[in-house]
């Protein structure tokens, strides 16, 4: 607040703006971190069972589904992401990739041309509420589990 009174308001501004990208980038990454720190241990744990193939393929099978499936990823550097915050044109913390939070399709520096009509690949508009999105994202995942049992073969 101190700085706010000896400073123009727009330097106040971007100084505000950059604080937040830095505590978003931090966020992020520490996420990130435990998210692959507990794949590496699901990974360890796969590596370490001892009992069938069967079981050992299955395993396999549900790993691909938690990190292919259920989390979100940049779809160029994978970093994961959870936030939505209304605009469907997300941009990546990481390698500021441009893609679509519906289709997850990398649209270069920006998703906005990609949403204009809406995403064609998932239906969803440009803006809508956080719980809207999560509809979208719920109808997405479970339309890939579908797609995903019917690879893995019937005895399993």
């Amino acid at each position: 607040a101190a700085l706010a009174a000896h400073v123009p308001q727009e330097v106040f501004n971007e100084y505000l703006q950059v604080r937040i990208k830095v505590a978003e980038t931090d966020i992020q990454e520490q996420m990130e971190k435990e998210n692959k720190n507990k794949v590496e241990d699901l990974k360890k744990k796969l590596a370490d069972v001892t009992g069938s193939a069967e079981k050992r393929e299955i395993d396999t099978h549900r790993l691909r589904i938690l990190d292919d499936i259920f989390t979100l990823k940049c779809p160029r550097c994978k970093l994961a992401f959870l936030d939505f915050e209304g605009c469907s044109a997300l941009t990546c913390a990481g390698c500021s990739c441009g893609f679509c939070s519906y289709c997850l399709e990398d649209c270069g520096e920006d998703a906005h041309e990609h949403l204009r009509g809406g995403c064609a690949q998932e239906g969803g508009p440009m803006y809508c509420e956080h719980a809207d999105w999560l509809g979208y994202q719920r109808r997405r995942k479970a339309r890939m589990m579908g797609d995903y049992f019917a690879t893995v073969p019937e005895a399993l």
